[in-house]
């Protein structure tokens, strides 16, 4: 749990130099649009959270499985064990589908209508926000990817 709201924190301060309000948005926009700008910047920092989680966990089960390999009956690794690899891997794969099929969505058409205020050239903006939401998209894909060999690995032990 600390892990994952240290990753979040990170997660909304990247996201927060990224996006910030201009004064344009300023002037027309009102509280309930304020609202959706918080929600949107939640919700992207909690997937993007996910995703940094995942990708902790990949170097973590790896290490994981292999001190369970080589000392088997440690005293001070019976904390750790396949099923608790097997229990986080479910958990974050749960999360990263919650986190592209539902939130990112969600989330996406709120950031769209508003657009990165760090670049002023309408082009530079544009292609900026779409690099973003490729990175994003295939950076999910594959790990889910992963977490499906690696879950694969995992239980056949």
């Amino acid at each position: 749990m600390w892990l994952f709201m240290l990753l979040y924190l990170f997660a909304f301060w990247v996201i927060s130099r990224l996006k910030r309000k201009t004064e344009r948005e300023a002037l027309y926009a009102g509280e309930e649009d304020y609202l959706v700008y918080r929600v949107s910047v939640w919700i992207s920092s909690t997937a993007v959270g996910t995703s940094l989680g995942s990708l902790t966990l990949l170097p973590f089960s790896v290490i994981g499985v292999e001190l369970l390999q080589l000392y088997d009956g440690n005293y001070y690794l019976q904390w750790l064990s396949y099923s608790l690899i097997g229990a986080l891997w479910h958990y974050v794969f749960m999360l990263c589908n919650l986190s592209l099929f539902v939130l990112l969505p969600f989330s996406y058409f709120f950031i769209e209508s508003q657009g990165f205020s760090a670049h002023k050239g309408g082009n530079v903006s544009f292609w900026s926000e779409n690099v973003m939401d490729l990175a994003n998209s295939h950076q999910l894909e594959e790990e889910e990817e992963m977490m499906k060999g690696e879950g694969d690995k995992v239980h056949s032990h």
